[in-house]
This record gives structure tokens, sequence and C-alpha cells, in this order.
């Protein structure tokens, strides 16, 4: 394992409270969000955590989605992730998911996902 610093890390463990652990796994080559979901699994075993891919983070007005994620996940005891609206033109490029029922005005349970 190699130590990389970079302008974004150190981003991160500066506006990370001082509880947090923040620990960065890479991908060794691009195969898609389920392989950066599976590549972690060494370092966290059956312990929660977050995948935060670079190249899309998400922003939300008054809230922190990964906060909400941690906390949909310790409400429903299951796995959670975050979802976004997209053009249909971009579906191509992205995950889909199709939700079976509204669990919360900011919940659902998705029935079907086919990750890119």
């Amino acid at each position: 394992m190699r130590k990389i610093r970079s302008e974004a890390f150190e981003t991160v463990c500066a506006v990370a409270p001082k509880h947090f652990a923040c620990f960065f796994v890479r991908q060794p080559e691009p195969l898609g969000v389920g392989h950066a979901v599976f590549c972690p699994r060494l370092a966290f075993g059956n312990d929660a955590f977050a995948v935060l891919p670079s190249d899309d983070l998400m922003f939300q007005e008054g809230g922190a989605p990964a906060g909400d994620l941690v906390a949909a996940c310790a409400s429903s005891g299951e796995s959670a992730i975050s979802l976004a609206e997209v053009r249909l033109s971009d579906v191509g490029k992205c995950g889909v998911a199709a939700p079976s029922r509204e669990l919360s005005e900011t919940m659902l349970e998705v029935a079907t996902m086919l990750v890119q």
C-alpha cells in the first residue's frame, strides 16, 4: 500500500469532524460503481462505510448527504444509496434505480437497480 497526499485528501481531512476516521481506498482501474463499493471490503469487513466518488460528489441545501446515508442505515439496518434525477439522455452514463415504495419524504425502498 502506498500513501498518496493530494489537495482533495487534505481538504476532506480539514473539514471532517475530529471524531471521524477517514480512509481512502482507490480502485486500481475504473470498473464502475459496483466495483468501487467492493474495493474497501478488506478494510471494513461488515462495518458500515460510505463510497464518495470524487467525480460525482453530491450536495444539498441545509443537509449532509453522507450524514443522511448513515442515519438511513442506522434506522433501517439496511444498505443505503444516494440517488439523483438525471436527464433521460444521461441514463446510459450512470446507474438506474426503480423504487418500489416511499418510506419517508426523503427515503425510497429500491426494487431494482442497475449499476454501471
